[in-house]
């Protein structure tokens, strides 16, 4: 018995020794060959990796634990620091391994990853409060939320109190509700911590920036607090570290990919519609594909299909939502309804449903099923809140709306919805643009200043009404009110998403719905001499409205107005092409820009041409009759200067008579042309 308490003593010993002997081998070989041509044709990094596991590998280590572990005389403490140490030594001989190359070794990487998962699992099961074991067996959970392993996460909590993680999992376990962690709870100081969840939930994740959960965790909260933008910022970091994992631990982990790409498709159909438009349904079909009825995917499809005027798809999307049970409410206690990004899916989906059989037209099926829905949900107990009694008061109102005559001009119908919508809820603001265009084109006079103060509230009130930006903006533009414009413009900008191509913080080409945006913002920044960022916002305008001759004519003018007349010019070329047949009166102004990017070319003959075409189509346009008087000018000096005397004097004649021409027309400027034409001349004839 002796022998045998003295061998494990002599165990440990040998155990300290031989670690120091490993660490000592592995540093004067790093030191002694770190300058080798294996070593510089490797990395640095590479290296040193790979001779950490040769190292390892040799060692006696691994023998050495085996037998403390089998020893009759090893306590249990003694038993967790070895186990705890082997961990370690087989993640770290995984994770180092070389990847590719001749030094690389699946096989062996693969036995070393599952020998530590196999400790990691049995120090989980064991309860054994080991940081590095609790992170690997979370970490590789293939599970969507509101199937992780509660009772493990309620442990970790207990034998990791004041760990990052801890705190994003007590935010999880209080949103659901959890009886076991609720108990402890009660009576607890943990009793009076913050209720905001959602800044638990995020303090956890800033602790612990590296856990896969602690992110999805956070993602959930921002989701649920429809906060886009921060979640977005949080899934793509949870897609990097899903990643990751995968990899490490060379696991699928299907269900967590799945759930991401379904909160990452929501996230894309919501903000800043349709910029991500295009990545939504990717992800939403990706996600189908493995499971058709995946409720989130499916409303993310049907929001992208609405947006995209896809109307018979997005109803059968929709509909497919409406009879689609949305998941286990209880479970054991566990209100896993907390987890549901949508407080009612059925609901939400009936009410997109019958907006969109207003879109196509099926205005009685639309107003049935409106009538039923305020039957039944028309009262404060709504779990959706006022906001959406208001929003199916709207609808309603919209409903009426499409059915043209007194429903629309009448004060009983439309026009009552869309107040009691106002009275149901002040803060909604589409009925504020519906409003607003109720008194602009159902009542005969208008009533202009009701409109745009309904209007400028639903601005007010939500960016995205670009219904009522867009009316607004053209009243201030034809009152050339341009720092008004200039404003609308910016703020609906930003609200799809496009600022940072506006700024040029990013390349990006970006998708509008919106050109006349882009374009007043290209208007502006023209006006205040800012060509570059005109160019770049008549760019977007005209990628979403290529067939707008007026933006094709104006992206021709920053070009020439910037020093490229070239690309001016098929710009002008294009806007001309699109006006096809008009008569030269009503698209004098074209070809006027055609000349002027000429003439910047040096193609004077050309440019006049062109002016004196002009003229003959609207020869009251006196300011065309100076330029020509100019332009003429400039001709005849240049031929001065190539010895062609005597066609210098006729282009010098006909500049002086287009400037007294447009002298005897009132025109100011022409008076300063005729002076300069006779002493030109004069010079000559001397």
């Amino acid at each position: 018995m002796l022998m045998h308490g003295q061998s494990l003593a002599n165990a440990l010993e040998l155990l300290q020794l031989c670690v120091k002997k490993d660490n000592d081998v592995f540093h004067s070989t790093l030191q002694r060959q770190k300058q080798s041509m294996e070593a510089l044709k490797m990395g640095a990094k590479v290296f040193e990796d790979h001779l950490y596991v040769q190292t390892k590998l040799r060692s006696r280590l691994p023998e050495l634990y085996d037998y403390i572990l089998a020893h009759p005389y090893t306590d249990d403490k003694t038993r967790r620091d070895i186990q705890g140490q082997q961990l370690r030594l087989y993640t770290s001989m995984a994770t180092r391994m070389p990847k590719q190359g001749p030094h690389a070794d699946q096989d062996l990487r693969a036995q070393l990853r599952e020998k530590a998962q196999e400790l990691a699992h049995g120090l989980v099961i064991l309860r054994i409060p080991d940081d590095l074991a609790w992170h690997m067996h979370l970490g590789c959970v293939d599970e969507p939320l509101a199937r992780l392993p509660f009772d493990e996460l309620h442990t970790y909590i207990r034998l990791f109190p004041s760990s990052g993680r801890a705190a994003s999992f007590r935010a999880f376990l209080m949103l659901v509700h959890d009886p076991m962690y609720m108990a402890d709870l009660e009576g607890s100081a943990d009793a009076q911590e913050t209720q905001d969840l959602l800044q638990l939930a995020l303090d956890g994740f800033e602790l612990c920036p590296e856990s896969l959960l602690c992110a999805r965790i956070t993602a959930l909260f921002y989701l649920l607090d429809k906060d886009y933008s921060s979640a977005l910022d949080v899934l793509l970091v949870a897609k990097d570290l899903l990643q990751r994992t995968s990899v490490s631990f060379q696991l699928p982990l299907t269900h967590v990919s799945m759930e991401l790409a379904a909160h990452l498709a929501t996230v894309y159909a919501h903000l800043h519609a349709p910029k991500h438009h295009k990545a939504s349904l990717e992800l939403a079909e990706q996600v189908l594909s493995y499971d058709v009825h995946q409720i989130d995917a499916l409303l993310a499809r049907a929001y992208v299909r609405a947006a995209a005027h896809a109307w018979a798809d997005a109803r059968e999307d929709f509909h497919h939502v409406m009879t689609q049970a949305p998941g286990p409410i209880n479970v054991q206690g566990r209100f896993l309804g907390a987890l549901h990004l949508s407080v009612d899916y059925q609901l939400e989906a009936e009410a997109e449903h019958a907006h969109v059989l207003i879109e196509l037209g099926d205005i009685d099926a639309a107003q049935q099923a409106l009538d039923t829905l305020l039957q039944k949900h028309d009262d404060a107990g709504n779990v959706f809140g006022d906001e959406f009694r208001a929003r199916l008061w709207h609808e309603l109102g919209r409903c009426l709306w499409a059915r043209g005559g007194s429903f629309r001009t009448d004060s009983d119908h439309a026009y009552h919805c869309f107040v009691t919508s106002i009275q149901r809820c002040a803060t909604y603001a589409p009925v504020f643009t519906s409003l607003g265009l109720y008194y602009l084109d159902a009542l005969s006079p208008p009533d202009t200043v009701r409109a745009f103060k309904c209007l400028q509230r639903a601005f007010e009130l939500d960016a995205r009404q670009f219904v009522a930006a867009e009316r607004m903006l053209n009243q201030y533009a034809d009152e050339r009110s341009w720092e008004l414009v200039d404003a609308i413009a910016r703020r609906v900008i930003e609200a799809e998403g496009g600022i940072d191509v506006l700024t040029g913080a990013t390349p990006a080409v970006h998708v509008t719905t919106n050109p006349w945006a882009w374009k007043a913002m290209g208007m502006v920044h023209a006006m205040n001499a800012r060509m570059e960022p005109a160019i770049s916002a008549l760019q977007v305008a005209i990628r979403a409205a290529p067939d707008d001759a007026d933006a094709w004519a104006r992206l021709g003018e920053a070009y020439v107005a910037s020093g490229r007349p070239v690309p001016g010019l098929k710009a002008y070329a294009r806007a001309r092409s699109l006006l096809g047949d008009v008569d030269l009166k009503d698209a004098w102004h074209i070809e006027y820009n055609i000349a002027e990017a000429q003439r910047h070319l040096g193609r004077l003959e050309l440019s006049i041409e062109l002016l004196e075409r002009i003229l003959r189509a609207v020869p009251t346009q006196q300011g065309v009759r100076v330029v020509l008087a100019q332009t003429r000018l400039v001709q005849a000096r240049h031929l001065l200067s190539s010895g062609y005397t005597y066609r210098a004097v006729e282009m010098l004649q006909l500049a002086i008579v287009n400037a007294a021409q447009g002298i005897e027309r009132g025109c100011e400027a022409a008076d300063g042309l005729e002076g300069r034409g006779r002493r030109v001349l004069f010079a000559v004839a001397d």
